[in-house]
């Protein structure tokens, strides 16, 4: 059961990580992982906030 519930950790993973890429642009970036997502605001000079 343990390996079913990884499997599935994993693939929602990559389902948020391919999301995250999709809606990256210059003013922000979002990030996916096994703790969450961030959002991360850039500065128009592009220095992260």
């Amino acid at each position: 059961m343990q390996d079913v519930n990884r499997q599935r950790e994993a693939s929602t993973v990559n389902r948020l990580k391919g999301s995250a890429e999709r809606l990256n642009d210059d003013v922000w970036t979002l990030e996916a992982d096994r703790g969450g997502l961030r959002l991360v605001v850039h500065r128009l000079m592009g220095e992260q906030v």
